[in-house]
């Protein structure tokens, strides 16, 4: 009797063993298929707005690896587009669920070789432009 109760309670355990094993393996796909989801919804939008730029326009890739592209997009295709990169000079695809973030523009060279956000040159600009103009209100009005 004695093999019998050791025999239903070891039987029992790896019963338990198994279901929490289960139930630890369904999370871990739940968990994954909410990333895998958000990635899909992420790279929805990110080929919609390719799309609505349309082929020829101007285009700034930031990639989720850091490195950003520029050029004009060539394909849009389902699962990738592709641009004719500015400064590699070369036809490069990139997968959507590979960007980060698209700009329908991109600016030339900065001083370190980079190409400048547009944006940011026009920033700078203002800056420096309302400085003179501090400065030169200040110089004026103290005479």
């Amino acid at each position: 009797m004695r093999l019998k109760n050791r025999t239903l309670f070891l039987s029992l355990a790896f019963a338990l063993l198994l279901a929490g094993v289960a139930e630890g393996q369904t999370q871990s796909n739940t968990n994954a298929a909410e990333t895998h989801a958000q990635l899909d919804t992420h790279a929805a939008k990110i080929r919609e707005q390719v799309k609505v730029m349309g082929l020829g326009h101007k285009i700034t890739v930031d990639l989720r690896q850091g490195e950003d592209l520029h050029g004009s997009i060539s394909n849009v295709g389902e699962e990738s587009f592709e641009i004719v990169e500015v400064d590699q000079r070369q036809h490069v695809t990139v997968r959507y669920d590979e960007v980060k973030k698209v700009r329908g523009v991109y600016g030339d060279r900065g001083a370190t070789g980079r190409r400048v956000n547009p944006r940011t040159s026009l920033l700078i600009g203002a800056g420096v432009i309302g400085f003179l103009f501090a400065v030169a209100v200040i110089v004026g009005g103290g005479g």
